[in-house]
């Protein structure tokens, strides 16, 4: 077999996925039991300073009193 015959089949982004590949983050969240804010950001951002993101966002003054079962817009 020669390299044209698989070439076509064979696309450079299946052997060198660009970082645009990875998943993109969601644009909600809903809060379960034992989340912080601090992982949620370092979940979904890879960086738990963002937290103060988030709850800017969702008008949380106090990170402390997290809600279970409330969905967060993530920024």
């Amino acid at each position: 077999m020669r390299i044209s015959d698989w070439s076509s089949d064979v696309c450079s982004s299946d052997l060198f996925p660009s970082h645009d590949s990875k998943q993109t983050k969601p644009k909600s969240y809903k809060v379960v039991k034992g989340d912080t804010l601090w992982e949620i950001a370092r979940r979904f951002y890879q960086n738990p300073n963002k937290w103060k993101d988030i709850a800017s966002k969702n008008g949380i003054k106090d990170a402390r009193k997290l809600s279970v079962g409330k969905v967060l817009i993530l920024p």
